[in-house]
């Protein structure tokens, strides 16, 4: 059997349009995931600060991990000293308050 030379002619398959609601449900669900990624990302480079100093943060999320991350905070004070402990302690401070409006984003979906 030969080929059609006109592609209007070969068969072709019927494709679904999406509805509006299934492409909204599709975007909050692709939403969520880059938000739950984010806070991801800012708790593990949280830990990952933490272990610089030889501190382990336990396994944890959200106000449990908050509650670890202050609680190290103090002892990263004690151990290193005023001067530069105040220094990471701000630049925890401020990645632990972008991990939280983050959080509170994803909750909000």
């Amino acid at each position: 059997m030969r080929k059609p030379l006109c592609p209007a002619a070969m068969p072709h398959k019927e494709v679904r349009v999406k509805s509006f609601d299934s492409m909204l449900i599709r975007t909050l669900v692709n939403a969520r995931q880059q938000l739950v990624r984010i806070s991801t990302q800012l708790s593990n480079q949280i830990r990952g600060l933490m272990k610089t100093f030889g501190l382990i943060v336990p396994k944890g999320a959200g106000r449990v991990f908050d509650a670890n991350v202050r609680e190290l905070n103090e002892i990263l004070h004690e151990l290193v000293g005023r001067r530069f402990a105040v220094e990471a302690g701000k630049a925890l401070v401020v990645a632990t308050l972008a991990r939280k409006r983050w959080s509170r984003r994803l909750a909000a979906t």
